[in-house]
């Protein structure tokens, strides 16, 4: 589709070929999604008009849109649930950041906090669909960049006079770039880890580049200025992957031991009241995604001792109960998965 069009024209365009075809392909909905003038408002009426001129819509996965009818009613239900909150002037802004730090009660501050990443849940929607076909579904992507917004929001200072939006990006970038990395990948690699990848990775090719010739180990660890036996991990690391060979991986990254698994002491209930009354709830948290850790944090009251349902811990994300329920029953796994590790004696560390 050529970028030229605009985001109406763009639209019409299609929906004549669905017309014309009698169906269309996730392939000519992708570049709508990732249009640089994308709106909310339009797409959503643009997909209701697929259903109403009974234009089937075939994706990889399904043959046509009844499979395929739970994604896009969703992203259609969110699009059209955020079209409700208004922009904010930078006037209101400062106004909302000013009652979230001064506000005279709890209630209050709450309120605004809540008023603000409401108004700019747009702002990821924008920014989250220009990541699509990187290995993570949209909605996922949206999720994660709700969390930097929540971040942001919470971060933001009114006094130093920016723009929320300006500010807020950088966080919901950085949410959509850990986002990718813990999701896009078979074995779940640090996000320390995959950005010094992605150096040694830069690194070898501009001296390959340079010299016409691959590199050793050595002339990558003297401009990396890391120790030799780093950049020999990180190679090991890499190759792994290529491989697709999941204990390498796992062994490059630090070691994960060769032994039996141990039957489970105890049932995974008594192991997390017994893992609440001590330190280790931080690093447990720490082996989830971002979005994960936020749900159960939120959900079970970590942080301030008041346990929520499953509906008031969405209302807080922004997402859907039933969403809620189905990313805490894998974090839930997740952990469980990683007591038993811990108490078989078998440890995973980072590179050093």
């Amino acid at each position: 589709m050529p970028q030229e069009l605009s985001f109406d024209d763009a639209l019409n365009q299609v929906l004549k070929k669905g017309q014309d075809d009698g169906k269309l392909q996730q392939a000519d909905l992708d570049p709508l999604l990732s249009h640089v003038d994308f709106d909310e408002t339009a797409f959503d009426t643009f997909l209701d008009l697929t259903r109403k001129l009974k234009i089937r819509v075939i994706t990889e996965e399904t043959k046509d849109l009844d499979a395929a009818a739970p994604d896009l009613d969703s992203l259609r239900l969110y699009l059209r649930d955020i079209g409700r909150f208004a922009l904010l002037t930078p006037e209101q802004e400062q106004q909302l950041g000013r009652q979230m730090r001064e506000g005279t009660t709890p209630h209050r501050r709450e309120e605004a906090r809540r008023k603000m990443i409401q108004a700019n849940l747009r702002l990821v929607v924008k920014m989250a669909h220009r990541h699509i076909n990187r290995g993570v579904p949209f909605l996922d992507l949206i999720e994660e960049g709700n969390l930097g917004l929540i971040a942001a929001v919470d971060r933001f200072d009114y006094s130093r006079g920016f723009r929320f939006s300006t500010y807020g990006a950088w966080w919901i970038k950085q949410a959509l770039a850990r986002g990718i990395a813990n999701q896009a990948r078979t074995v779940r690699i640090p996000f320390h880890v995959i950005q010094l990848v992605n150096r040694y990775l830069a690194t070898e090719t501009r001296l390959r580049n340079q010299n016409n010739i691959a590199p050793n180990l050595e002339e990558v660890a003297k401009a990396m200025k890391e120790p030799v036996k780093r950049i020999n991990k990180l190679r090991r690391l890499i190759t792994s992957i290529k491989n697709l060979d999941y204990e390498s991986s796992w062994e490059a990254m630090g070691g994960l031991a060769d032994a039996e698994m141990a039957s489970p002491p105890e049932n995974f209930e008594q192991q997390i009241d017994r893992i609440l009354e001590h330190e280790r709830l931080n690093r447990l948290l720490g082996q989830l995604s971002q979005r994960e850790e936020a749900v159960l944090r939120i959900r079970y009251g970590f942080d301030d001792g008041e346990a929520r349902s499953l509906a008031k811990t969405g209302e807080q994300l922004g997402v859907s109960r039933e969403r809620i329920r189905q990313i805490e029953k894998r974090a839930l796994e997740k952990l469980k998965n990683y007591i038993e590790l811990t108490e078989s004696g078998t440890k995973l560390q980072d590179l050093p």
